[in-house]
């Protein structure tokens, strides 16, 4: 759900994100490291600008700084179209990616459905770069168009397959980059043929939710793990052409610090991700955006409950 900037955009957000930061300058001075060679490094991890991002990014923060590795935390640096590049360009070492997402935004590789597939094709796709995608969670999250109860009875709109005819009344919120997204409303555009009223960019969180209960707007981009969606009994538009392909969170990694860290970097990854699913990924995106719980706090519930 990021927007596709162009160069020179990119270059300048990625500079005043990282600027915001901290920055990543080289001779910037690096928290000390503990433990064994191996771990003499320190792991620049970034996350994106939203609730589940930053629930994930601390929980592989805290989960790396208790198998003793230094983590410099990049906490909301940006949508995919800033992290990405950073990550290529090594101004940061891993942040957790979406499959299905990555592979149709960054690969350009839309309509694979199986979620082996996506995941082999995301790693002939990274290899090249130096990136590595370890192990993906059991988790999916994807993007997909939600409406009150009410809008979906009066409009009789239950499926995408629905608003020919009908979204052209319907006021669509959204992350900004989701207008031209081929994983967001460009791409169910052209797959179903609707126009809606109007575009509205509203960041992810509470405030979009708002507009879409008071009516405000009448259609919203939702996550399908966004707590809100069951708290105010909201009806997620039905995909059958998978325009929103299916999205198993994976960390990916550069390889020079794969190299470096030792494998017990890998193995504390993977078995961190090994324990996300979607339902609990649901629960914890609740207790920050519905209870207004702190992430870090979140995360740090969680780990503990999973003996991780």
């Amino acid at each position: 759900m990021r927007r596709r900037f162009t160069s020179a955009a990119v270059v300048a957000a990625l500079a005043l994100a990282l600027a915001a930061c901290g920055g990543l300058n080289e001779n910037s001075p690096e928290p000390a490291g503990g433990g064994s060679a191996s771990k003499n490094v320190t792991v620049r991890l970034a996350s994106n600008d939203f609730t589940e991002q930053l629930i994930l990014g601390d929980i592989y923060k805290q989960a790396l700084e208790k198998a003793g590795y230094t983590v410099d935390y990049k906490s909301k640096l940006g949508p995919r179209e800033v992290v990405a590049p950073a990550l290529e360009s090594g101004q940061i070492d891993m942040y957790v990616e979406y499959a299905g997402s990555a592979l149709a935004i960054l690969a350009k590789k839309e309509g694979v459905k199986d979620p082996d597939e996506i995941y082999n094709q995301l790693k002939a796709y990274y290899a090249p770069k130096q990136i590595t995608p370890l192990e993906q969670a059991p988790m999916t999250d994807s993007n997909a168009f939600t409406v009150t109860s009410e809008t979906s009875q009066k409009q009789g709109i239950k499926s995408m397959e629905d608003l020919p005819g009908k979204a052209e009344s319907l006021v669509l919120g959204g992350p900004p980059e989701c207008a031209e997204r081929v994983t967001c409303l460009k791409g169910a555009q052209d797959a179903y043929g609707f126009k809606v009223k109007q575009f509205r960019p509203i960041a992810q969180g509470g405030l979009k939710y708002q507009a879409l209960t008071k009516g405000d707007i009448q259609m919203a981009l939702s996550f399908t793990t966004d707590g809100a969606i069951a708290q105010n009994n909201l009806v997620i538009l039905k995909d059958p052409k998978q325009v929103f392909p299916e999205d198993h969170a994976v960390p990916v990694v550069r390889n020079d610090l794969l190299a470096k860290a030792g494998q017990e970097f890998q193995t504390t990854v993977n078995n961190v991700s090994a324990k996300i699913t979607t339902d609990e990924i649901a629960k914890l995106n609740a207790k920050v955006d519905i209870d207004q719980e702190d992430p870090a706090d979140v995360a740090k519930e969680w780990l503990a409950a999973q003996g991780l």
